[in-house]
């Protein structure tokens, strides 16, 4: 099952709510700083490992390491490129 929201703080209690078994979020976020979410999950989240993975066009060294720095277990540099578009 796969869950989204683009409203942060929605999003975020959603997250509390249902524990899910993984965290994509996207560092462009219209309304809130994607950081401050990651890093309140993080702070609010040590009994579960949930993996939480960053997504951003923002592909640079700084985005990853601040990604890292706050929380984050991975970072994907987008535009996302599948199999069927090789």
């Amino acid at each position: 099952m796969v869950i989204t929201n683009a409203d942060p703080v929605k999003a975020t209690n959603q997250y509390f709510e249902m524990q899910p078994d993984c965290l994509i979020l996207d560092i462009q976020l219209p309304a809130k700083d994607s950081f401050q979410i990651l890093q309140g999950i993080h702070l609010h989240n040590e009994k579960y490992f949930i993996p939480k993975i960053m997504i951003s066009i923002q592909n640079d060294k700084q985005s990853r390491i601040k990604a890292f720095k706050m929380g984050a277990d991975d970072f994907i540099g987008k535009p996302l490129i599948s199999k069927s578009s090789l």
